[in-house]
């Protein structure tokens, strides 16, 4: 059974499970680490009650390190791609609503976003900015997370890297994260254009494919 390990499981995320305190359901728990998307079970649960808790640590009993346990959110969901110098400096932010996405992954729509909208917003700018003097990175990442209906916005992922996102930030609105990632290995100071990168809305549709009917083609199905 998993110990409690968090002394404070009030905050957005926390690793294991306050058991001697009484946590407001519902919550998330999710694959603390991005590899484990290819591992068998990969999964985001919402715990509604005591009893999808007891069987969700039934579940992860001697693997909890692998899983996080977060507030449940809703509101506008939020991809912020950020770029920082090689040195660490924070360069810029770009706040996305991500209205939809195409596959299961992290969030609750999960997987690279199809359809959203950036957006300047000074807030989200001096969170990232909060964030990044502590947390020192190189080159561009990632925060996903909420703005909630009260107003306060919550970062619940740190992406490390490039994006899906990343699409609308660089062909959407006009900053070349993957031209400064390179600039900045070739020892290069990335300078952000004056007027910031352009508010800009993406979205996308499939388009059906038909095949004729052929007894070789459908044997199979």
């Amino acid at each position: 059974m998993t110990k409690a390990v968090c002394s404070n499981p009030v905050g957005v995320t926390f690793i294991n499970i306050q058991l001697n305190k009484k946590i407001p359901y519902p919550f998330l728990i999710k694959p603390r680490f991005p590899a484990l998307r290819v591992e068998k079970g990969y999964d985001i649960s919402v715990i509604k009650d005591d009893n999808d808790l007891n069987k969700v640590l039934e579940t992860i009993t001697g693997i909890e390190e692998n899983y996080v346990f977060q507030q449940y959110l809703t509101g506008m969901e939020l991809s912020i791609d950020f770029f920082c110098q090689i040195n660490g400096d924070y360069v810029l932010a770009i706040p996305a609503n991500r209205i939809s996405a195409l596959t299961t992954a992290f969030s609750k729509n999960g997987g690279t976003m199809d359809k959203g909208y950036t957006f300047h917003d000074k807030e989200i700018e001096e969170l990232v900015i909060k964030t990044t003097e502590v947390m020192r990175f190189k080159g561009p990442a990632n925060f996903g997370g909420y703005r909630t209906e009260d107003g306060k916005t919550y970062f619940t992922e740190i992406n490390a890297r490039l994006t899906g996102g990343a699409t609308l930030s660089v062909l959407g609105s006009g900053i070349n994260l993957f031209q400064w990632s390179v600039d900045i290995l070739l020892g290069k100071k990335v300078e952000p254009p004056a007027e910031g990168f352009v508010e800009t809305v993406m979205t996308s549709y499939v388009e059906p494919v038909f095949f004729r009917r052929d007894e070789n083609l459908f044997k199979e199905i």
